[in-house]
């Protein structure tokens, strides 16, 4: 136990040193100008286009020339901070949705465009410390929905310790993983089937 918190106290200033090194927290809007952007409800790429982000949210768009004017007429004092993509291709963000994050994983994810995951199963406490890393900033992942793990008894049971075989263990579990902030329940192959629509 001591070598692994040594080893986990080296992971997070490793993760800590990545996140200050690699992380821009822009001081006002940025406008994203002259991409070529993929919309994927056309699906098209549409030529010479802008993106404008106030924030942690895209706030318009659309044409660089419309998009150009509106964000240069901000009012005096306003930061804008211009990108230019010079013909470079622009997507949304992906998600990975199946999931089970370990180290490292969180960097490879936004190196690779996913912005957002859902964790399937993992180690409740870390993977809630890994989240709140994310969230302010002190590891650097994408955003991340988990689901907790819930299988029955018997000699094919998954590695979870939310083992039940009647409706009220299943929603007391139900009842804990939302309590610790987990948005869904991943059901696996050893439990009753009668118990899922409760769950």
């Amino acid at each position: 136990q001591q070598l692994l918190n040594v080893q986990q106290a080296a992971l997070d200033d490793y993760n800590r040193d990545q996140a200050q090194r690699l992380r821009w927290q822009p001081p006002g809007d940025v406008l994203i100008r002259h991409a070529r952007l993929y919309d994927s409800r056309l699906p098209s790429v549409g030529e010479d286009m802008a993106i404008l982000i106030r924030g942690q949210r895209i706030a318009a768009v659309g044409r660089d020339v419309e998009l150009w004017q509106r964000a240069s007429a901000a009012p005096e004092g306003a930061e804008l901070q211009v990108i230019d993509a010079a013909g470079r291709f622009v997507m949304p963000g992906l998600w990975d949705s199946h999931q089970h994050f370990g180290p490292g994983t969180g960097l490879m994810d936004l190196a690779s465009g996913v912005t957002s995951a859902r964790d399937l199963a993992n180690d409740t406490p870390s993977m809630l410390a890994r989240q709140r890393r994310f969230d302010h900033g002190e590891e650097l992942g994408p955003r991340t929905l988990l689901a907790g793990f819930m299988d029955g008894p018997g000699p094919l049971a998954g590695p979870t310790k939310a083992l039940v075989d009647t409706p009220v263990a299943a929603l007391e579990w139900v009842e804990r993983y939302a309590n610790q902030d987990h948005q869904q329940i991943k059901v696996y192959s050893s439990l009753k089937p009668e118990l899922v629509a409760p769950i």
